[in-house]
């Protein structure tokens, strides 16, 4: 039933994800659909970054995420895409470098919106549903004010 109002025009907005719940991901054709990834934090930290123009962050700091203002929101988890699979959109996203792997690096994004026939799909990996901070409740506000903008 999502699926067909997506198709209809839409704009569905995951509240949270994560490698247990698929469900958001699901909503996507199979070609689109990003892998989701949790990114150890423990001592190699990562960095998450918003985009300046994102109307999701409006009236909130953007550039490198500060963990004192945001740090109640962020995750261990983010999306990982390549050629048809990333987002028409991303709006911020993650990265650690020196991590052990084989390259030396991973990283992916952490709100992002895929365009489905003429519906949007909102995909979020932040906690916004466990978070009382100013920070989650503007942003979920943001999130509502462009469901009913677009």
């Amino acid at each position: 039933e999502i699926k067909n109002m997506l198709c209809g025009g839409a704009t569905v907005i995951s509240l949270r994800s994560n490698e247990k719940d698929d469900m958001t991901t699901n909503l996507l054709p199979e070609n689109r659909r990003p892998a989701m990834h949790s990114q150890g934090d423990w001592v190699y930290h990562q960095e998450s970054v918003v985009n300046y123009e994102s109307p999701f962050f409006k009236d909130l700091p953007a550039g490198t995420m500060d963990i004192d203002v945001y740090g109640d929101i962020i995750t261990s988890y983010a999306f990982w895409a390549d050629d048809e699979q990333l987002p028409d959109v991303t709006h911020s996203l993650a990265f650690c470098t020196g991590y052990p792997s084989n390259s030396g690096y991973i990283g992916g994004f952490k709100l992002a919106t895929y365009k489905i026939d003429s519906g949007i799909l909102v995909i979020n990996s932040y906690n916004l549903l466990d978070s009382a901070s100013p920070v989650s409740e503007k942003l979920l506000i943001n999130m509502v004010d462009f469901a009913t903008e677009v």
